[in-house]
């Protein structure tokens, strides 16, 4: 049985890391830690401690598609101007913003834009889930690296020369954004997609390249919006300010770790408990339904990395989940060391 939300949440990782998105079992058992509810101020790592017998990982279920040989056909390769319309909430000021259109299967958006701190927005005209999944790629190395490496192994880690900027999903019809600061460099952005049956939207050409120029605005950190929420990711915890409250909140994500990390979000269904999340990873061939359903959140971002967010919360119990793998502890998933743990919004 496919454990639908864990593939949901997968289809948001770099595709250099799942392109297919599936999972595989590990070969030890690890132990998940997590706590019960967080509402304010700076959380530290959590118990109780649960035996895991399942991890996040890949395993191979397509080939590489000849779609990845180039970019797609519909991508706008002249550099389209930049608009400064749009407002997140919070006390902040307007920030640029760039605009990404997607359909079954492809991305229509600039070939260029300024850095800095910039609005990035997934339009999705399609009628299928779609992410945009953001990457800063070491000088020298392009797009073209990008596919030989997925060539080579698609379901390899992300290499050294690879940094990781977050990312946001929409699906049909919808649209969706973040706020993120961008040095100047090269760039890829894809789509990971549903992924559930056959290849990813990455394997069906949506992956394409982004030069990002030096900023236009050096002033514009000055007006950076008064996040609602501050959450640092640390190894391996989430280090929560403030309290998440019902209606639109503004968040604010740092990777304060040394490993790349992802914020996640899950809502309980009416009557299941964190117990009954934490059962649901642990087990093999898990009988019915997942207890929760995904919800929202960030995307991987490496070491460093900040960004803003907005999310509209209604009261529930919600479950905050980063599935990254940690190289240092034998490709152990990060919510197996103790990224897994429960929001009370009243």
């Amino acid at each position: 049985m496919k454990r639908v939300f864990l593939l949901i949440s997968l289809t948001l990782l770099f595709s250099l890391v799942l392109l297919a998105c599936q999972p595989i079992r590990p070969t030890a058992d690890l132990a998940i830690t997590g706590t019960p509810t967080v509402t304010e101020t700076v959380i530290p790592p959590q118990t109780p401690t649960m035996t895991l017998t399942s991890t996040m990982g890949v395993t191979a279920t397509t080939e590489v598609s000849p779609a990845l040989t180039a970019m797609p056909a519909e991508t706008v390769t002249d550099t389209q101007e930049i608009t400064s319309t749009q407002e997140m909430t919070g006390e902040q000021g307007v920030f640029p913003e760039a605009v990404f259109t997607t359909v079954e299967y492809e991305f229509q958006g600039p070939a260029s834009i300024p850095g800095g701190w910039t609005r990035i927005v997934l339009d999705n005209q399609g009628e299928l889930t779609h992410d945009f999944i953001l990457a800063k790629l070491d000088e020298g190395r392009t797009l073209a690296d990008v596919l030989i490496l997925f060539q080579e192994d698609p379901y390899a880690s992300p290499p050294e020369w690879v940094k990781l900027y977050g990312g946001t999903r929409a699906g049909g019809g919808e649209s969706s954004s973040y706020l993120i600061n961008l040095p100047p460099g090269e760039y890829v952005y894809l789509s990971g997609g549903e992924a559930e049956q056959g290849p990813s939207d990455a394997q069906q050409g949506m992956v394409s390249a982004l030069t990002v120029t030096e900023p236009e605005n050096d002033d514009v950190i000055a007006s950076l919006p008064t996040a609602d929420v501050n959450v640092d990711l640390l190894d391996y915890t989430f280090a929560i300010s403030g309290t998440v409250v019902s209606g639109e909140q503004l968040i604010h994500v740092r990777n304060s770790g040394e490993e790349a990390h992802q914020m996640l979000i899950f809502r309980l269904q009416e009557g299941a408990t964190f117990e009954d999340f934490q059962t649901f990873l642990e087990t093999e061939e898990p009988e019915g339904p997942p207890p929760a359903d995904f919800y929202g959140g960030m995307n991987y971002t490496s070491p460093g990395v900040e960004v803003y967010f907005t999310q509209e919360f209604e009261p529930g119990q919600y479950i905050l989940i980063c599935f990254a793998p940690s190289e240092e502890h034998g490709g152990a998933p990060h919510f197996a060391l103790g990224m897994l743990q429960q929001v009370e919004v009243e």
